[in-house]
């Protein structure tokens, strides 16, 4: 859902009151900055908060530190630590709508689904984040079951950002996940998927809607490429071998039957 941020270019916040540092305290956390960023670089997101915590130690009211750090959990599955250092980032003065999207998010990932709900609703007000916070509302729904609220939200994101993979791919996942999926609806889930298909590259959910695609148009053999290439890029999701056996399972009694 996120893209990376560079550590090392995070700006100071315009609504947050920072500190003066001292010109050592500010050379090192800018320091601890790059050393993070190099660490991620590397795979190696422990030491990069190892880092960046010893910064803290010098100078526990840089925003830029605390953000980072719930960036970096965030990413990495740590999702209570991330809102704990968004937390603290509000408590230190920071107004910011991205950052606030960040945090509505890590409320979403620590399944506080009401708060993140308010959350997005408000910030879908803001043009700035309007088509995140509609795209996470879309998240949302499709969580609870709401198929049909999630495609307005995901219909209202792709009109505005064609381009945006992401939305793609959970726009055609919610068209599959209809009641009653026509050919028509799975060829345009398809098609969104396959003409950015360098984006999904490697996105397993997007190779499961693939395989899903391909099994309402009746072709199982591109179907079962589909979910071979998902269960390798997403480590054997068991939703995928489920579909991968109910697919080998159809092929078998097709050949048996012919």
């Amino acid at each position: 859902m996120w893209k990376p941020y560079s550590l090392v270019s995070l700006v100071v916040l315009a609504a947050c009151t920072q500190p003066d540092a001292a010109p050592a305290a500010k050379a090192q956390v800018d320091a601890a900055l790059a050393s993070a960023e190099e660490a991620l670089q590397m795979g190696d997101p422990s030491t990069a908060v190892m880092h960046l915590r010893a910064a803290t130690a010098v100078e526990p009211q840089d925003v830029r530190l605390h953000l980072a750090l719930a960036r970096v959990y965030q990413r990495n599955g740590r999702a209570q630590d991330a809102l704990a250092e968004y937390e603290l980032l509000l408590s230190l003065g920071v107004r910011d709508d991205a950052v606030s999207i960040e945090r509505a998010t890590a409320l979403a990932q620590c399944a506080r689904y009401t708060e993140a709900r308010t959350e997005f609703l408000r910030l879908r007000g803001a043009t700035s984040t309007q088509a995140v916070a509609e795209y996470n509302l879309g998240l949302l729904a499709m969580q609870e079951g709401s198929v049909r609220e999630a495609l307005q939200y995901f219909e209202a994101v792709y009109a505005a950002q064609p381009a945006w993979a992401p939305v793609r791919r959970e726009l055609a996942r919610a068209l599959l996940a209809t009641s009653e999926v026509s050919a028509s609806t799975a060829q345009r889930a398809l098609d969104l998927l396959v003409t950015e298909a360098d984006a999904h590259a490697t996105d397993w959910r997007a190779w499961e809607a693939i395989g899903d695609a391909w099994t309402v148009l009746g072709d199982r053999e591109a179907a079962l490429q589909a979910y071979v290439e998902a269960l390798r890029f997403g480590q054997n999701p068991a939703s995928v071998e489920e579909r991968y056996k109910r697919t080998v399972r159809a092929m078998r009694e097709n050949t048996a039957q012919r």
